[in-house]
């Protein structure tokens, strides 16, 4: 089962349906972007025992951002006074070093009719310059400041869970935010997708991971081949669950490399939401001589007669 179809077992259809229209609205769209979204609901008519699944009583959906943005933060709060006031859920979406995503959320369910949801989804396109091949992979953390004790049953009472979920594209095959590939889908060369869902643990925690190839051995970057690297974070809890990954899920360039093909990539991959240092002296040089270019008309403006 792909992160789409158990994204839909956790997450509220409309959300979903949020998401594949603006991936399937992008394929021309910029080659970066940052969506978060936050949702909360009903548990109700269940069954205090019950599970408290994805498809009932939406009661409020945030979503922001999406390609083109440098950053998004959604948040929903219950309705003061409410049976469920004081859940709130949060994310944010954006990029850190190297421009590689990082995501946040924090939810927490304290109603007991309620359940919470925060997600984030961050991509950038890369170009590899080097002057060889380079092996590639790309690795994460996702840290819990804190959390309650989940169970098999991430729709239980008190419990929650969470995926993650990283992609590598090649890039003119990359459908934009929502598309969540894995290998067998068209384009997608390497993945690392929440075995089923994640279990929160109590208290504080980390979860480690990397990309795997889809080809077998080693993915291998080419001089001059373009990437997209796509980042989701879901995060879930239920009817007095909560769970706290604020400082959350931050993915960078595997370690397993090695440091002299880190090192190499570092030096050689170029984002294309940061400019280049050859563009970057290029404005300054256009700003310089719009500068000098003012000063001039100021000069001759103000020139005594």
């Amino acid at each position: 089962m792909n992160l789409r179809h158990r994204f839909w077992t956790i997450a509220p259809a409309a959300l979903v349906l949020t998401l594949l229209a603006n991936g399937s609205a992008c394929a021309a769209a910029p080659t970066h972007g940052a969506q978060a979204l936050a949702s909360e609901h009903r548990c109700t008519p269940l069954p205090p025992g019950g599970g408290c699944p994805a498809f009932n009583n939406a009661l409020k959906i945030q979503v922001v951002g999406g390609p083109g943005a440098d950053s998004a933060a959604a948040s929903v709060t219950a309705t003061p006074g409410s049976a469920q006031d004081g859940s709130f859920a949060s994310s944010s979406a954006g990029f850190g070093d190297l421009n590689l995503p990082v995501l946040h959320a924090q939810v927490d369910a304290v109603g007991s009719d309620s359940r919470m949801n925060g997600t984030a989804e961050a991509f950038e396109t890369y170009t590899y310059q080097g002057a060889g091949p380079s092996p590639f992979s790309i690795a994460g953390t996702l840290h819990f400041e804190d959390s309650s004790v989940g169970s098999a049953d991430g729709t239980a009472a008190g419990s929650g869970g969470y995926q993650l979920y990283i992609g590598i594209y090649a890039a003119s095959q990359f459908t934009g935010i929502g598309s969540f590939g894995q290998c067998g889908t068209a384009g997608v060369l390497g993945s690392y997708l929440t075995p089923g869902i994640g279990t929160l643990q109590g208290g504080a925690f980390s979860v480690p991971v990397a990309t795997q190839s889809c080809g077998g051995g080693p993915l291998i970057l080419t001089p001059g081949e373009q990437v997209v690297i796509d980042s989701a974070f879901i995060l879930i809890t239920n009817r007095g669950g909560f769970a706290d990954a604020s400082h959350s899920f931050t993915t960078f360039l595997d370690p397993a490399l090695g440091e002299d093909v880190t090192n190499n990539l570092r030096s050689n991959l170029s984002a294309a939401g940061i400019p280049e240092p050859g563009v970057w002296a290029l404005m300054l040089a256009g700003f310089a001589l719009a500068g000098v270019g003012l000063r001039g008309h100021r000069a001759r403006r103000f020139q005594p007669s």
